[in-house]
């Protein structure tokens, strides 16, 4: 099996060099938080809006979010969610 070409220098250990880790409270303009559907309305979990908390998202990738519960627009109405 062939192996593939590397596309970014990884001599430190990081392939994305040019990338400046910052805390997202420095680059955001406005962080707001919201509340969880009651969830013994099983109408409001059956929707097409992702649901993403925070266990969803992998320590090192933003881009990395598993995506599994979906709410209704009754849901973000009807509860302190805020969607963003």
């Amino acid at each position: 099996m062939a192996n593939p070409k590397l596309r970014f220098n990884q001599e430190d250990g990081n392939s994305y060099p040019h990338w400046e880790e910052k805390k997202l409270k420095d680059i955001a303009s406005n962080i707001v938080g919201g509340g969880t559907p009651s969830k013994a309305k099983e109408e409001y979990w059956m929707g097409t809006l992702p649901w993403i908390s925070s266990s969803d998202i992998h320590e090192n990738s933003i881009r990395n979010i598993d995506t599994s519960r979906f709410i209704t627009k009754d849901a973000v109405t009807n509860s302190a969610t805020k969607k963003v």
